[in-house]
């Protein structure tokens, strides 16, 4: 007794079915074998009326007619096979003397004609061929719709993320302004103060309190200040500073709400002394990954606790704290963000875009170590390490496709690239940043020899800060890890600039490139 066929067996044969709608002939035999031979399983049919229930019974992956019955039936079931079939290859045989009905058939709808007397081979070889092909074809519309989807994603992201670039240079330079009003000539408890009176303004929340390990104890974070807590509660506040909660918020470096944590058995003891001082939410202080301080956030103006959109704005603000209060010791006077702060500030902007990821960061470490060796004052360092940070704000305005398409830029899409110099220093002109940045900004990618973009600015009229942002963009470029290339060490970099000094790059800044260079400031 034959084996009955398995349901992966009877899957392998249905994939091959072809069904033959021919009238008796020695030829129909041979191509019957030839089928079978290339490994199809073709079902034959003596009528094209008969054919077309096959193909809505059978499914196969290709049909084959003989013309004369098709004519005689005629031959709006050509029509008929594609809508059974779904699309599935007709091919037409016909004597080559019938010139007319093979036209006819093609215009019908037909994928295919062969003309007889046509060797068995050749039409199975024909009928391999369109299926190769209308896989092909699937294939590519499978990709071509998977890249429709991922345009239209990245669309919808790039929407999104201008919404947030708009939205967070306003932000940010609210954020700046709010750091400037705290004066750093006081002391820390006043500072402190000062910050707490202002985050109160600005969110329109009533109780806050400002906890650090400043007291003789550093095993607790205390209440050095408060707004709008009475000062026995003030005085009873404290958290340990390697307890459960100060490890969420050192690790996680974002605001922590008492409601999404309250089940958390670990941490009862902490929401418990949260609680009895009215507190809903937590923002930590960070400076170099340390804990510095937390924050605590009372109930929003509207009562319960603070909407995601307050908590967002209070820890941009507070994000400034850690930095402030170390520049304080080194600069008792200093009133001007200095990098550190403004690179902490930009960090949910930069980390938004992977190919941006730390970029900032390090042309603003490079252009300030050029900026010293040059003599720049500190307030024009602070200037210069804002614009460094902020240089290649313009990107976010760019179709993220084209920093992703395969193959050659054409000239449209470098035309579009390169406007991210002037839509950088349009965003940062919307939220009032000063002259001297935005210039830096809109003009970093200007050559020496006049040819670089937008304005094919050269020599002396490049702005003085764009000239060291360039040789400390390309610094970074350089030692950095890349999609295509592994990162060179900075004494490899310096070679590969010195030949560009004078026609790229200022030959001053690249000198004093190779004096910090040489000093060892970034060694490998």
């Amino acid at each position: 007794m034959a084996r009955p066929e398995s349901k992966n067996e009877q899957s392998d044969l249905a994939s091959m079915r072809v069904v033959l709608a021919l009238p008796d002939s020695d030829w129909a035999d041979e191509l019957i074998q030839a089928f079978l031979r290339a490994g199809f399983v073709p079902h034959r049919t003596p009528s094209a009326e008969t054919a077309a229930l096959a193909v809505g019974y059978r499914a196969p992956i290709a049909v084959l007619v003989d013309g004369d019955l098709l004519d005689t039936a005629g031959f709006q079931l050509l029509d008929a096979f594609r809508r059974q079939s779904g699309g599935t290859p007709v091919v037409v045989v016909a004597p080559e003397s019938a010139s007319q009905l093979r036209l006819k058939a093609l215009l019908w709808g037909a994928d295919d004609c062969i003309a007889l007397p046509c060797i068995p081979a050749e039409a199975v070889l024909r009928v391999r061929r369109l299926l190769e092909t209308k896989k092909n074809l699937a294939r590519l519309e499978s990709a071509k719709r998977t890249a429709e989807e991922q345009c239209e994603g990245n669309r919808a992201d790039l929407r999104s993320l201008r919404e947030d670039l708009r939205r967070n240079a306003i932000l940010l330079q609210r954020a700046v302004e709010f750091h400037r009003r705290l004066s750093p000539n006081g002391d820390r408890v006043a500072l402190e103060a000062q910050l707490l009176r202002h985050l109160s303004v600005e969110t329109g929340i009533d109780r806050l309190a400002y906890l650090t390990t400043r007291h003789s104890d550093a095993s607790w974070l205390v209440a050095q200040s408060s707004w709008g807590l009475p000062r026995r509660l003030a005085d009873q506040l404290r958290i340990p500073a390697t307890g459960e909660l100060a490890t969420l918020l050192k690790a996680g470096g974002v605001p922590l709400v008492a409601d999404r944590v309250r089940l958390h058995p670990s941490l009862r003891l902490e929401l418990g002394i949260l609680a009895a001082g009215g507190f809903k939410a937590c923002l930590p202080v960070l400076l170099k990954n340390e804990l510095l301080a937390v924050v605590l956030l009372g109930e929003s103006k509207t009562g319960g606790t603070p909407t995601e959109e307050t908590l967002r704005l209070a820890h941009f603000l507070v994000s400034a704290m850690g930095p402030t209060l170390a520049a304080q010791e080194r600069w008792a006077r200093e009133r001007h963000i200095t990098a550190g702060t403004l690179g902490f500030l930009v960090a949910t902007l930069e980390s938004r875009s992977p190919f941006l990821t730390g970029h900032s960061a390090r042309v603003a470490s490079w252009a300030e170590s050029f900026g010293l060796e040059l003599g720049m004052s500190q307030d024009e360092l602070s200037t210069l390490t804002a614009a460094a940070v902020l240089h290649d704000i313009g990107r976010f305005q760019i179709d993220p496709a084209l920093w992703s398409k395969m193959g050659p830029l054409e000239d449209a899409d470098w035309g579009h690239i390169r406007r991210h110099p002037v839509e950088g220093a349009r965003i940062l002109a919307e939220a009032s940043w000063p002259t001297q940045i935005l210039s830096a900004v809109r003009h970093h990618h200007e050559r020496w020899d006049g040819n670089g973009y937008p304005f094919g600015l050269a020599g002396s009229s490049i702005p003085w800060d764009a000239r060291i942002l360039s040789v400390a963009d390309a610094m970074d470029a350089l030692t950095s890890d890349r999609p295509n290339r592994a990162a060179i060490s900075p004494d490899e970099a310096l070679r590969r600039l010195r030949p560009e000094s004078g026609i790229q790059f200022d030959p001053s800044v690249v000198d004093a490139a190779g004096r910090v260079v040489e000093a060892g400031a970034f060694a490998a």
